[in-house]
């Protein structure tokens, strides 16, 4: 069976890197096949509808994403089964079948700011790890990231934040993690100490050891931090 790690957390908080230097260190150092999956790509299809009321939906109710689909995916991916790979075209609202993922993971890292409000997913998780990185932070990030993709829209990077992406982050995603046991950790401060900390509970799910054995020790070669550092 594979571990499913669901990764959460506000918009530009940080989830991706955390992602990608997890990967690193299971795939690098311990040999595993890993993947990731975004939970943005399982959207409801509404290219059938106009321009003007696609703008009425936003991407952060947990209402406009198909909970069931994603479920039978993750549970094809828990026993190693093929499922479809799905993208999601932002421009045109269609959610797209690209190809067959025949890949068995032995660790498929999940993510997504809504992960915890889908609690009919939640028992699929061998480890939940919430990015809580100020929302400050977050919006410096996102107001960044717009200026260097979509430098067209850089001057109304803040106000749709506020509007938009700031509102349902407090209404739906921070509110989500007080139901669910998550392990906490953020871009602010003590990064390296923290890493280690979610590095330890992975190899804890992955590896079990018997409660009389002595801890894991962690594989302290492993010098790729600084993905999650930039």
């Amino acid at each position: 069976m594979s571990h499913l790690i669901f990764v959460g957390g506000p918009s530009c908080s940080g989830k991706s890197q955390l992602i990608r230097t997890l990967s690193s260190y299971l795939t690098d150092l311990k040999g595993l096949s890993v993947g990731s999956l975004q939970i943005e790509n399982y959207r409801i299809d509404h290219s059938d509808m106009s321009h003007d009321d696609r703008w009425s939906i936003n991407r952060l109710n947990p209402k406009e994403l198909d909970h069931k689909l994603l479920r039978e995916h993750l549970i094809s991916v828990k026993k190693k089964l093929s499922f479809p790979r799905l993208h999601y075209d932002t421009s045109k609202y269609q959610r797209i079948v690209m190809d067959m993922v025949s890949r068995k993971f032995d660790v498929l890292f999940v993510e997504g700011e809504l992960i915890f409000c889908l609690q009919n997913l939640l028992d699929l998780a061998s480890l939940n790890i919430f990015v809580s990185t100020p929302l400050t932070e977050c919006l410096k990030r996102y107001v960044a990231r717009v200026e260097q993709l979509r430098p067209a829209f850089a001057t109304l990077a803040e106000d749709y934040w506020d509007k938009h992406i700031k509102p349902l982050t407090v209404k739906n995603v921070i509110p989500s993690v007080s139901k669910t046991p998550c392990h906490f950790i953020s871009r602010e401060k003590e990064k390296d100490h923290m890493i280690w900390d979610i590095i330890k509970e992975l190899e804890k799910v992955i590896w079990p050891v018997p409660e009389s054995s002595e801890s894991r020790s962690v594989s302290r070669e492993f010098t790729s931090l600084e993905v999650w550092e930039n």
